[in-house]
């Protein structure tokens, strides 16, 4: 069987001290996809990185946007594989044969519209700090929760954007839930252990302030698509806000 295409979509703004890594890791793949580009406006140096690399880039603009979702919603426009994902430009394939093991996994399921990866977590040395992404038994009954995986890496089946629509640039971090909680009313979602990404553990969501953006737009992200609540569940998720919000309070005076 032969192994689909695929294509990278990377944002990037002032991107200059990963970039490097990041793209060299899509390179050394044994399964060599497309790979588009989307950058912010950075004034670091990004686009000379993005210079190095040129000739193996099939598409890049450098322009301001409106944040990662509108930036990646730009590359789908630019997408001609069969499937594709989006890394961060802190994030890198964890070795050669990773890209091919995922595809391959993901062209044997024609229920697949999404295809999601072992995340190994690193810190800003390079250095592993933990697994994330297991196995889950009922993707779907976590969905109605919260975001059950790390979405870094996860392989989208071309064709469920072109069902759907893009993602939703009025989201800040939690576009990709909202998006995958449309996608899962469409088609299955799958795990594939043998394929590994590692991604930088200083993401966008880790922040108190950006965990309470987070948590609300999770919350927003259900409503949209008309999920009903655990009343339990979302008790709970208001009581994380306060906290967040007293820690960030708290913070101001250290």
């Amino acid at each position: 069987m032969s192994i689909p295409s695929c294509t990278v979509v990377i944002a990037t703004y002032n991107s200059a001290k990963t970039l490097q890594k990041c793209l060299a890791s899509i390179f050394e793949q044994t399964n060599r996809p497309e790979v588009i580009v989307i950058d912010g406006g950075s004034t670091d140096g990004t686009q000379l990185i993005v210079n190095n690399f040129i000739d193996k880039i099939a598409y890049f603009i450098s322009e301001p946007d409106r944040g990662v979702y509108d930036a990646w919603n730009k590359g789908l426009e630019r997408v001609t594989g069969e499937w594709v994902t989006f890394i961060g430009s802190d994030d890198y394939f964890s070795d050669p044969g990773s890209l091919s093991r995922g595809l391959t996994f993901a062209g044997k399921d024609a229920s697949l519209g999404l295809v999601y990866p072992r995340i190994n977590l690193v810190d800003g040395a390079g250095n592993f700090v933990e697994l994330e992404n297991y196995p889950i038994s009922d993707v779907i009954g976590r969905l109605r929760k919260k975001m059950p995986f790390t979405h870094c890496g996860s392989l989208h089946r071309m064709s469920t954007f072109k069902e759907l629509g893009k993602f939703s640039p009025n989201f800040r971090i939690a576009g990709d839930y909202e998006f995958v909680l449309r996608l899962s009313k469409l088609s299955a979602i799958g795990f594939c252990e043998q394929y590994h990404v590692s991604m930088g553990n200083e993401g966008l969501s880790r922040t108190p302030k950006t965990k309470i953006v987070l948590l609300n737009e999770m919350l927003a992200a259900r409503r949209k698509n008309k999920i009903k609540g655990d009343i339990f569940y979302d008790t709970y998720v208001h009581m994380k806000i306060v906290i967040f919000k007293l820690s960030a309070f708290l913070a101001k005076f250290k």
